[in-house]
C-alpha cells in the first residue's frame, strides 16, 4: 500500500492525449502514518460475508457493472486476483495511476466471487464512490487522496457511502432470507464504524470552526483597505505577490481537505513566481461575455478602447466581476461558493462534495461557470472563437497555471483553467471587431501577428521574434493533440515576407525549458 503515498505538489492539467512538456515540479514524498493506512484499509476493503460462500459465481456481474459505470470515461476498472489479501478481506479497492491512466484496481481473494452478499456490497459501493453520489467519476481519486491523507472529513464521507449502500433487498429482486441477514449484520457493524468515523469528524469541525472565526475576524481591515490594496488594483499594476498574498489571507485553510489545500498553496506559489516568458504557452479565450479590465499606467486607468488598442487588457472570473462590494470583499466568495451551486452537488448539498471539492469545482464550472473562481481558456483558436465572436484574446501563461479541466464532459472545449484573474504580463493579444479595422478572414494570423508585435515591443525586434518561437515551439510541445495549431518557422514565414526576412537571419531556437509530460492533477497526485 505504501508505494501509492508518494505525491507530485500539483502543477498543471492535461488530458492523456497531451505530449510531453518539462514543466518544473516540485516532488513531496509524504509518509502516511499508521492510524490513516489502518482507516484506508477499513474503508476500502470489503470482508467475507456473515452468509459466506455460495456455488454461483458473480465475477460476471461485478464485470457488466464495472463497465457501466465507466462508461463513456477515461477511466478504468480492473479486476485483479490477488492471493496475498489477509483477515478475510475478499475485495481491495485502489485508485491509482498506471502508465498515465486512472485506474481503480479491485484486488480479489480466490473465490470472492462466490460470496453473494460481499460482492453485491462491491458492485453497490462501486456505484456509491463512482457515481450516485457525484457528477463525476474523477471524484473517486480526489477522495481516495484525502483519505490516505487522513481527512476525517473524507475518512467519514467514505464510512457514510459504507454504510448507505447495506441495505436489504426488496422482495421483487427474489433475494433469500440468508442474503438480507448477512446484509443486515454487515449494516449493522457499519452503525458502529460510521460512529467512529463521525466522531473523528466532528472534533476536527469544531478546530475549524475556531480557526475560521479567526480568519474572519481579520477580514473586515482587509474589506475596506483603500483602492491601492485592493485586489483588482494589484492584479491592474502586476503587482503579483500583493495579490497572492490577499487570496491567501481570504482562503478558507482551515475548511480545506489536502488535495484542496495543496492546489492553491502550489497556484499561489506560480502567481507570486511565474516563468519567464519565454518558457511560456499560448492559449486563447474568447472574451464576447468578459468585464474587460483595463491597467493603470502612470497613475491612470486606462479605457477600455485604449486598454484593447494598446493590447493591453486583463480580465477576472465571474465570482469577482458578478459580485458586490469592495475588490477584496468580493474574496469572501472563496469560502461562501463551497455552499452555492458551484461548490456543491446537483441537490444543492456539500455533504460529499467537500470531500473533493476541486473536481466538484472543475465539473460545476463546465456545465455552468457562474460564481465559479476560475477563467477558462483553450489551446483551440477556433474554440475561442465561438465564445469571441465580438472580441477574442490570447495569453502566454506559466504551464503550471493552466489545469485540465479532467471533469468537463465537452471534451470538444479542451478547456483549461486558471485561477481568479489574469495578469497584464500574460496578456498576448486582443482583438475587438469594432474597434480593430483589420480583416479578420484570417484571425489565426491576424491573432499571430499581434503577439509577435507584443513581443517586439516588449523586448525588442531580435528577442520577440525569437521569444515567439519558444513560446510556439513550447505550445505545440505542451498541447500535442489537443487541436493546437502548429506554428513552425515555415508557417510564421508566410505571414508576411518582412517578418521571413527577420526570421531568417536569426539562429535556429529550441523551446523554452518548460519541456516534460504535461498531465490532470489526478495524476500528479497520484502518480
Amino acid at each position: 500500500m505504501k508505494k501509492f503515498f508518494s505525491f507530485i505538489i500539483l502543477a498543471s492539467f492535461l488530458l492523456t492525449s497531451c505530449s510531453s512538456m518539462n514543466v518544473n515540479r516540485t516532488i513531496a514524498t509524504q509518509a502516511v502514518n499508521a492510524e490513516a493506512e489502518a482507516a484506508v484499509e477499513t474503508l476500502f476493503t470489503i470482508k467475507a460475508s456473515q452468509a459466506g460462500a455460495g456455488e454461483e459465481d458473480f465475477l460476471e456481474t461485478v464485470q457488466n457493472n464495472s463497465t457501466r459505470l465507466t462508461n463513456n470515461t477515461p477511466i478504468k476498472i480492473n479486476l485483479i486476483e490477488d492471493n496475498n489479501l489477509i483477515d478475510d478481506v475478499l475485495f481491495k479497492i485502489e485508485p491509482i495511476i498506471e502508465d498515465n491512466n486512472n485506474i481503480i484496481k479491485i484486488r480479489y481473494a480466490n473465490g470472492a466471487f462466490k460470496d453473494h452478499a460481499a460482492t453485491l456490497n462491491l458492485s453497490r459501493l462501486l456505484d456509491g464512490l463512482i457515481r450516485s453520489n457525484f457528477s463525476s467519476p474523477h471524484f473517486i481519486f480526489e477522495l481516495y487522496y484525502n483519505a490516505i491523507n487522513n481527512d476525517p472529513t473524507s475518512l467519514h464521507a467514505v464510512a457514510k457511502i459504507r454504510r448507505s449502500v447495506l441495505t436489504p433487498l426488496g422482495p421483487d429482486s427474489g433475494a433469500s432470507e440468508k442474503l438480507n441477514s448477512s446484509i443486515l449484520a454487515e449494516a449493522a457493524v457499519w452503525d458502529k464504524k460510521l460512529a467512529e468515523f463521525a466522531k473523528l469528524d466532528k472534533k476536527r469541525n469544531a478546530e475549524k470552526k475556531a480557526l475560521a472565526e479567526q480568519r474572519k475576524a481579520r477580514m473586515a481591515a482587509l474589506d475596506a483597505a483603500p483602492e491601492e490594496k485592493q485586489f483588482r488594483y494589484l492584479v491592474s499594476i502586476g503587482d503579483r505577490k500583493g495579490a497572492a498574498d490577499l487570496v491567501q489571507a481570504y482562503l478558507p485553510w482551515e475548511e480545506m481537505a489536502p488535495f484542496e489545500k495543496r492546489y492553491w498553496e502550489t497556484h499561489l506559489d506560480i502567481i507570486r513566481n511565474p516563468a519567464p516568458l519565454d518558457q511560456r504557452v499560448i492559449i486563447y479565450r474568447g472574451i464576447d461575455d468578459d468585464m474587460i479590465q483595463t491597467p493603470i499606467e502612470a497613475g491612470k486607468k486606462l479605457s477600455q478602447a485604449d486598454a484593447i488598442l494598446d493590447q493591453n487588457i486583463f480580465v477576472m472570473s465571474t465570482m469577482m466581476t458578478k459580485n458586490q462590494g469592495s475588490w477584496n470583499r468580493r474574496l469572501r466568495s472563496l469560502t461562501s461558493m463551497n455552499e452555492k451551486f458551484i461548490g456543491t452537488d446537483n441537490k444543492g448539498s456539500s455533504e460529499f462534495t467537500k470531500a473533493a471539492r476541486i473536481t466538484t469545482l472543475f465539473s460545476n464550472h463546465a456545465s455552468k461557470p457562474d460564481g465559479s473562481p476560475f477563467l477558462s481558456f483553450t489551446p483551440s483558436i477556433q474554440t475561442a472563437q465561438t465564445f469571441g465572436q465580438k472580441r477574442i484574446s490570447a495569453y502566454l501563461i506559466d504551464p503550471r497555471a493552466l489545469e485540465f479541466n479532467y471533469a468537463s464532459t465537452y471534451a470538444h472545449e479542451k478547456e483549461f483553467l486558471a485561477p481568479l484573474a489574469t495578469f497584464p504580463d500574460e496578456i498576448a493579444a486582443v482583438y475587438d471587431y469594432a474597434i480593430h479595422p483589420e480583416p479578420t478572414t484570417d484571425m489565426n494570423m491576424v491573432i499571430q501577428k499581434s503577439i509577435i508585435a507584443n513581443l517586439e515591443k516588449k523586448l525588442g525586434e531580435t528577442e520577440g521574434i525569437l521569444t515567439y518561437q519558444k513560446v510556439t515551439k513550447n505550445s505545440l510541445n505542451y498541447f500535442g493533440t489537443m487541436g493546437y495549431m502548429k506554428f513552425d518557422e515555415e508557417s510564421i514565414k508566410a505571414q508576411t515576407e518582412a517578418l521571413a526576412k527577420k526570421i531568417a537571419k536569426l539562429p535556429k531556437v529550441e523551446a523554452g525549458k518548460t519541456t516534460d509530460k504535461c498531465v490532470d492533477i489526478i495524476k500528479l497526485f497520484l502518480n
